[in-house]
């Protein structure tokens, strides 16, 4: 993830913003198109034709609903390259819905005079259709096959955003998708830095913005989830500046920081490590002075599913400690932690407690 030049975000932005405009165009247009469409055909069971007003009258006072209800919705928002199930749940809702608004409104031009009720019942499957078919065909051959767009959010998993530039998000959502129920997390908002893609949405994900939004949605996801979220770095090119950075909002949110790691398959995600943080090739710690405060000892680390505690807890197992006992807040992190911990093959008693160290009865009876 290199930094962004001026001028490559500038023009990436005005080029979105095209997509925009040429998709809620489309839209509209295929709006109108199925009221007319929905119109002719029921009165093919009728031994009159359909008068021209109605005709016209339907199908303008539809598009202005639609144009209301879609843009209230953000169908226009959504990056035909990334389609996903979100967007077909997003764009149904929104038929429905842009029916619904229709019908009062030609009631207070014509009173429904001529217009036969049931239209709408043949509209509906006529626009999802129409809206559905381009965006899942265009998506289906992008991503070459149709499995990615069918995935549904598992809220088992805990809520992470992504940061990353726009190929690494998708590559990220990819292998996410493929991983389907052994995913570690299920993404909730992307972060983009060039800011060029903010209000679109990549495989039915939106993004949130550039860097600067990030501490605010961090801390918006935290109060949505009751949770600490995870904060995932979704490529492995980013520069050490950003990697610092992102490791300082995490602590100021409580987030939990995660990195791709492409060398160890597709869709592998690990804890940031130190190793990330330097300009240079990482020296192994001499941990040798730290053994006679360890070996053989009872070690409580605090905050142990975070970045930090979880390092700290990896290292102190090298160093043959009697137990080591984990105390963290977020019940999600420590899971984390606890799980990492329980697939070992070296034998080290270990304890996971939920706690917060301001609890001091708490923290004594630790």
């Amino acid at each position: 993830m290199t930094r962004p030049t001026p001028e490559t975000g500038s023009t990436s932005a005005h080029r979105n913003q095209l997509s925009m405009v040429a998709v809620a165009l489309f839209d509209l247009c295929a709006g109108a198109f199925s009221m007319w469409a929905a119109v002719l055909l029921r009165y093919r069971f009728e031994p009159i034709d359909p008068p021209d007003q109605i005709v016209l009258q339907s199908v303008a006072v539809f598009a202005l609903s639609c144009a209301l209800v879609f843009a209230v919705e953000g169908l226009h928002r959504g990056l035909w390259r990334y389609a996903a199930l979100n967007d077909a749940a997003r764009i149904v809702r929104a038929v429905v819905i842009a029916n619904l608004v229709f019908l009062p409104i030609l009631f207070l031009i014509n009173r429904l005079e001529g217009f036969p009720r049931t239209a709408i019942l043949i509209d509906i499957p006529i626009l999802i259709g129409l809206l559905l078919a381009p965006r899942f065909v265009f998506g289906g051959l992008r991503t070459q096959g149709l499995r990615a767009l069918l995935q549904v959010e598992d809220r088992s998993k805990p809520a992470a955003i992504l940061v990353g530039s726009e190929a690494e998000l998708d590559e990220a959502l990819r292998h996410l998708d493929r991983r389907s129920g052994s995913a570690p997390f299920r993404a909730k908002g992307l972060i983009e830095p060039n800011s060029a893609l903010t209000g679109h949405a990549i495989r039915g994900i939106p993004v949130l913005g550039g860097l600067s939004a990030l501490e605010a949605a961090l801390t918006r996801l935290t109060q949505a989830e009751r949770d600490a979220p995870r904060l995932v770095l979704a490529g492995d090119s980013a520069d050490v500046a950003v990697v610092n950075q992102l490791v300082r909002i995490a602590a100021r949110t409580g987030a939990k920081l995660s990195r791709a790691r492409p060398a160890e398959g597709p869709g592998a995600f690990s804890p940031v490590e130190a190793a990330d943080l330097l300009n240079r090739p990482p020296r192994p710690p001499n941990l040798e002075p730290a053994r006679p405060l360890i070996e053989g000892k009872r070690i409580l680390i605090t905050g142990a599913g975070g970045t930090i505690g979880s390092q700290l807890a990896r290292l102190a197992a090298t160093l043959n400690p009697a137990k080591l006992i984990f105390f963290d807040a977020s019940e999600a992190n420590l899971y984390e932690i606890d799980l990492e911990f329980s697939r070992r093959t070296s034998r080290i008693a270990w304890r996971a407690i939920l706690g917060d160290i301001r609890d001091t009865e708490r923290l004594d009876a630790v």
